[in-house]
């Protein structure tokens, strides 16, 4: 049985790989968007995404408004974590927004395999 797929979400590339290689390393599909205009486009190629780690300020598109139009159209989604190194993002906005939860940067590695293994 193949394990969930991944989208990571991240206008800083080292933080994708990064994040990548430690998701990957459990056995996960990863796949990487650098903004969310972009993660949108990879969602409509990928229907079989369960689980959205994105980061709140990218160009283009927030992580925010990322995971508002991800409730309009990928609804099956229920899994988006939002991923900030500012401290004045308030955890309370963003579970008001929809999100799962919100992890600072630098990011807890044991956080984020906790959050993957509930996926399967």
């Amino acid at each position: 049985m193949s394990k969930s797929k991944i989208l990571v979400v991240d206008d800083e590339k080292a933080i994708c790989s990064f994040v990548k290689f430690v998701i990957q390393e459990k056995g996960y599909d990863v796949i990487l968007a650098h903004d969310g205009e972009h993660a949108l486009e990879v969602l409509s190629k990928n229907k079989d995404v369960k689980l959205i780690l994105s980061d709140v300020m990218m160009p283009k598109m927030t992580g925010t408004e990322l995971l508002q139009r991800v409730q309009e159209d990928y609804s099956d989604i229920k899994e988006f974590y939002l991923m900030t190194g500012f401290a004045k993002v308030d955890k309370e906005i963003a579970l008001k927004l929809g999100a799962k939860g919100l992890l600072s940067k630098p990011l807890d590695l044991s956080l984020i395999e906790e959050i993957i293994t509930k996926l399967d």
